[in-house]
């Protein structure tokens, strides 16, 4: 599912989902876990796929993680997990994610 701020406007950030965890492991260290999923709209983009030219804004997902626990030192990183590009009347136009750019081939707003 997507999950954006509307309405999209380019330069918006906002959080999709922040979860804090914490508790004890076997042998009693403390441990704590972050995690957070963002999504970021950029300025609009000129991009060309076999469906046509349009104009876009991207939308950005990205993922952090913290993972701290007691007396080790912490892991932390942060993964751009895919990017959508938006036209106004269309959609979705293009996906890019680890796997690949997916394009749209072609629409019809008669329906």
């Amino acid at each position: 599912g997507l999950l954006v701020e509307l309405p999209l406007k380019s330069g918006l950030d906002w959080l999709v989902i922040h979860i804090r965890a914490s508790g004890m492991l076997l042998g009693g260290k403390n441990i704590a876990l972050t995690l957070r999923f963002t999504g970021h709209s950029s300025r609009k983009e000129i991009i060309t796929v076999p469906a046509g030219t349009f104009e876009c804004i991207r939308v950005t997902y990205k993922y952090e993680g913290k993972l701290e626990i007691a007396g080790e030192i912490p892991s932390s990183y942060t993964e751009t997990m895919y990017s959508h590009w938006f036209a106004p009347d269309v959609g979705i136009v293009q996906i890019e994610d680890a796997f690949g750019v997916y394009q749209l081939v072609e629409y019809d707003l008669t329906l």
